[in-house]
């Protein structure tokens, strides 16, 4: 009886041993909470802004600038930019991270939006190929994700008037595709899938990034908002990426 005791004592060990082992071994991904290591691939930029500057934060040195103004205030926890439509304030980022991938995301934060440009790949000059991908916050509320022209671009369901006032993530993931064929875009907000949609097709023709601004007027309407944690990678995240990092930040 003495043996059989023993034996089931050591299996019992050696089943609680193999228990601890395997929450040693959980990595961060199962903890929404926590970022995973993996949010270091393929980042091309990150913008935090906690420093009262718009350097690169990735290590890669693609530093941005405001040239026509903009601040860096302190807003409920958020060390951001804010930009004004006075002025046409923008962000400027002298680099194309969409150039040359047909897997890219995008992701940041946003505040008290209004209608206009909130990004787009642009060139330096006014007329020259096409500003896009290009995000549009338009005057009644919709957002428009144009990967081409007028004639190429997503309509996304969410609301952006109804719920500037508060801070919200946003992300756009494109999922391959080829450039004359369907393209796959996702949408998110605030970690949440909310729209799943193809593009007949895509061009990216743009020298730089801009986020506000109106392109020395061309666009007509100059938006205002506050940004930050601005992320661009060379890779789509997937959906449970941009949950965890959502909460990784929020």
């Amino acid at each position: 009886m003495k043996k059989y005791t023993a034996l089931f004592f050591l299996a019992g060990c050696l089943s609680l041993t193999a228990c601890f082992k395997e929450l040693e071994n959980l990595d961060s991904s199962s903890n929404p909470t926590n970022p995973i290591s993996d949010f270091n691939s393929g980042l091309q930029a990150y913008y935090t802004f906690d420093d009262g500057t718009a350097y690169d934060q990735s290590g890669q040195d693609a530093h941005a600038s405001t040239p026509s103004g903009g601040s860096f205030v302190n807003d409920n926890g958020h060390s951001c930019l804010k930009l004004s439509s006075v002025n046409a304030e923008y962000l400027n980022i002298p680099y194309n991270f969409f150039s040359g991938y047909s897997y890219w995301t995008v992701s940041f934060w946003v505040k008290d939006l209004t209608a206009g440009c909130v990004f787009a790949a642009v060139n330096s000059s006014n007329d020259n190929g096409y500003d896009s991908p290009c995000l549009w916050a338009d005057q009644g509320g919709q957002l428009i994700v144009y990967l081409r022209d007028a004639y190429h671009h997503c309509d996304i369901s969410y609301n952006y008037a109804n719920n500037s006032s508060a801070w919200h993530h946003y992300t756009i993931v494109r999922n391959g595709g080829t450039t004359g064929n369907n393209v796959p875009v996702k949408f998110y907000v605030d970690g949440v899938l909310t729209d799943n949609l193809s593009v007949p097709s895509y061009a990216t023709d743009g020298t730089k990034i801009i986020f506000g601004g109106n392109k020395n007027g061309s666009y007509g309407i100059t938006p205002s908002m506050k940004l930050d944690n601005i992320r661009f990678y060379n890779r789509a995240l997937t959906n449970k990426d941009v949950m965890i990092l959502y909460n990784s930040e929020k």
